[in-house]
């Protein structure tokens, strides 16, 4: 079995650190720069799996302040 892309790996621990509470509603999460070392990972990956955070309705990127935790699971579409 293949191992999922390095952006979906990155994007699940994110998401266990918001559902688990230790990035909590309201907090900014690291920044890219942070992110790309703490995980090993490009800019380009760190990139695809806040997107996909942002997809979900989890986080909320806010230009020239970061991005921010605004749910602690994924939100129904509308």
């Amino acid at each position: 079995r293949e191992a999922p892309p390095r952006y979906a790996s990155i994007g699940a621990a994110l998401r266990a650190e918001i559902e688990e509470g230790r990035a909590p509603v309201g907090s900014c999460l690291p920044g890219e720069h942070e992110l790309c070392g703490r995980f090993g990972a490009s800019r380009f990956t760190v990139r695809r799996a806040l997107a996909g955070l942002r997809e979900i309705g989890m986080v909320e990127a806010r230009p020239g302040l970061g991005t921010f935790v605004v749910a602690d699971r994924p939100q129904a579409a509308f």
